[in-house]
Order: C-alpha cells, then structure tokens, then sequence
C-alpha cells in the first residue's frame, strides 16, 4: 500500500515539501478536504506542529491550514524536498 516515498502528512517534519497522492477515510472527510483544495497533486508545505505535533500547520494553494494529526494521517503524500532545518516556503503556490 505505502511505497518507498509515498508517506502520510503526519510523518513529514517541519520545512518538508510534498505533493497530494492520494485521501484516504469516509466520503464526506474526503468530500470536506476536496472542497479546501487537497486535489491530488497539490504541492503542500510543513509549516510547523504544535509543542505535542498536533495540531500541524501546512501551506496549501496560498494559504495556512492547521490539521489535527488524525486527519493528517488520511492525506498520502509523496515527499519533493526534505528540510534539516525550518524555513519559510516562498514558492509562487503558496504566495
């Protein structure tokens, strides 16, 4: 199910750059995170988590989303560019 670089949101670390592969859940948890723009092959970027790593706060399509880790879990992903130290993503997605 899980390949080599296809991981869930929750596991990516701060400053971390990835793309939407695939949701995972009910129809309607699907249905609400389609309607806020998690489209496969949308880029995100890990922002930051919280002291406890839940909440985490991603940039998506211009702007900031906080997710709780649980709903995080659901998102796959596939990691583009993996940061050792936080930074702020000024890449013309997330204006």
């Amino acid at each position: 199910m899980v390949e080599e670089n296809k991981i869930s949101i929750k596991d990516l670390k701060e400053g971390d750059l990835a793309v939407i592969t695939g949701i995972n859940g009910d129809s309607d948890f699907i249905q609400r995170l389609l309607e806020m723009g998690f489209l496969k092959g949308t880029e995100l970027f890990i922002e930051k988590y919280a002291p406890l790593r839940d909440p985490i706060e991603i940039i998506i399509r211009g702007y900031h989303l906080t997710l709780r880790r649980k709903d995080a879990e659901m998102i796959e992903v596939s990691v583009l560019q993996q940061q050792r130290r936080r930074r702020r993503f000024r890449g013309s997605n997330f204006g």
